[in-house]
């Protein structure tokens, strides 16, 4: 019985470290963008393919420059829909300038960009949400285009936004 047991709690033990790699990583796998840079991403569902951008949190801050954001990402010869941008996904990314966000998004997670240096952030119509704080603290973001397909924005989601002086809102 205790040979039973200790080899139980071993295959368990194996099982539950292999089952939480991505939740220490911050993600499942990266990929790189039409500039060079990876993108990193946490798969949401497999059957429906979808995923998100998540972070690095073995490198804090890794992404940089422009980022288009792609609206499908090929990984293991399956191509999954970027769906959403991920919690804290750009959080305290200084050398990041600006995010082009394709309409498959629908949903941009809680502190997404949370103190990053981002100067421009484009929406594109399908985004519904857009999470808690998720631009606070975003000191060089000056001006936000919201899209029609807008349905939520989070408290304090532009919060300490200390050079945002224009929210363009539509007549939805």
């Amino acid at each position: 019985m205790s040979k039973i047991l200790t080899k139980f709690l071993l295959v368990l033990s194996i099982l539950t470290l292999c089952c939480n790699t991505s939740i220490a990583r911050g993600f499942d796998f990266k990929a790189k963008a039409s500039n060079g840079i990876y993108i990193f991403y946490k798969i949401i569902s497999i059957p429906d393919r979808t995923i998100e951008v998540s972070f690095n949190n073995r490198k804090p801050s890794s992404y940089e420059g422009f980022i288009e954001i792609p609206d499908t990402v090929k990984y293991k010869d399956v191509t999954y829909t970027v769906t959403a941008i991920g919690d804290s996904a750009f959080y305290n990314c200084y050398e990041l300038n600006g995010v082009r966000i394709p309409a498959t998004v629908t949903s941009i997670g809680e502190s997404a960009f949370d103190a990053s240096r981002i100067r421009t952030v484009e929406f594109s119509e399908g985004l519904k949400f857009i999470g808690d704080f998720a631009f606070r603290q975003c000191t060089q973001l000056q001006d936000v285009n919201f899209p029609n397909s807008l349905e939520r924005i989070g408290k304090g989601a532009f919060i300490f936004c200390s050079n945002l002086y224009e929210l363009n809102i539509t007549n939805n």
